[in-house]
């Protein structure tokens, strides 16, 4: 349990940061990219499962690397390959200004092979986001030879960098690219983008919750009017914190104001430290002054996952967060008991 209220105290401090904010050559996007800002791509073109991340120090200085996880049957190690560079932020368009490979000596043909499709991914990514405008979220017809020629390009700026959510082959009626996970670095040491290694096949654990049948409802609420409706299995352990046996957590909390609700929608979708979100499980829903976005989290760490539901009450000075954490075993079981949980949030 200490793993996830740590996530999410860590997640509220996260929102509640003042940020530089930046953006890539050539294009200015309603939601800029804050320093350590990150993406990982699912990339299909190659025969093995592949990755692609992208990271942002700031605006001169990237990352890009290449992973691929161990492939036991076919006799596959584990791949990783990192270039970092230097652009010219001056610049309307993407120049490069320095680079380095890591343990570049030692690379064989076909690492340096992927070098360079990691270049090509990098002015492509970029020369067509630029041409993507300014209108996001948007689809657009493309040819882009790296992913088999027609494609249809997804940009949304919920994304970081490119805003690049997914690339479909038009042909082949099916995702060639498309986002595995997006973070930023919350500290100098902290390692997470380097440390990605995908996420497992499938997701089980084995917590259970308590028996909640007989208990009777009450409300969970806090001075300034925020309140949710749970029941007395529910045990408050601190003011705005809340324990439901091992298996699930609730806080609430205050998070100012941002320029747009798209930035606060992607600061909740971000992995943090080694807890990685599944952008295969991830869902959003605007509704009214009400954002809910639902994540499964993996922690590389503990090798745990938990399903969390984000609502966020947006106010005219301030906006109210209610994070609701349930491990995965006992959410799948009892899904409708803590939707309805999350459902309930509101603000006085």
């Amino acid at each position: 349990m200490k793993k996830l209220f740590s996530f999410f105290a860590t997640g509220i401090i996260y929102l509640a940061t003042a940020f530089t904010a930046f953006a890539l050559p050539g294009f200015t996007p309603s939601v800029k990219d804050i320093p350590g800002e990150y993406v990982y791509y699912r990339d299909t073109s190659f025969q093995r499962e592949s990755y692609i991340g992208f990271l942002m120090y700031d605006e001169s200085t990237y990352a890009i690397r290449y992973y691929a996880p161990e492939v036991k049957k076919e006799n596959k190690k584990e791949s990783s390959v990192i270039v970092y560079v230097t652009v010219n932020p001056d610049k309307p368009y993407m120049e490069l200004t320095g680079e380095k490979v890591d343990n570049a000596k030692s690379m064989g043909y076909e690492e340096t092979e992927i070098v360079n499709y990691m270049h090509d991914l990098l002015y492509e990514f970029n020369s067509r986001r630029i041409k993507a405008g300014k209108s996001l979220p948007v689809i657009t017809s493309e040819n882009f030879m790296q992913f088999g020629g027609d494609v249809q390009v997804e940009y949304d700026e919920v994304i970081p960098l490119f805003n690049i959510k997914s690339i479909v082959n038009q042909t082949q009626g099916k995702k060639v690219l498309y986002v595995a996970t997006c973070g930023r670095l919350i500290s100098n040491d902290d390692a997470s983008f380097h440390n990605f290694k995908a996420f497992p096949k499938s997701y089980n654990d084995k917590h259970k919750m308590p028996n909640v049948k007989k208990a009777s409802k009450v409300s969970a609420t806090l001075d300034n009017g925020q309140s949710v409706s749970i029941d007395s299995a529910w045990k408050q352990q601190m003011q705005n914190f809340w324990t439901l046996g091992d298996s699930a957590i609730l806080t609430m909390g205050n998070i100012p104001n941002a320029n747009s609700q798209t930035f606060i929608q992607r600061q909740l979708m971000h992995s943090k430290g080694s807890a990685y979100v599944d952008w295969n499980y991830t869902n959003c829903k605007v509704q009214n002054d009400k954002l809910t976005v639902s994540n499964l989290v993996y922690d590389a760490t503990s090798n745990k996952v938990n399903n969390n539901i984000q609502v966020v009450i947006f106010g005219d000075k301030e906006n109210y967060l209610m994070v609701l954490s349930v491990y995965n075993n006992a959410y799948n079981k009892n899904r409708s008991y803590f939707n309805s949980i999350a459902s309930s949030f509101s603000k006085k």
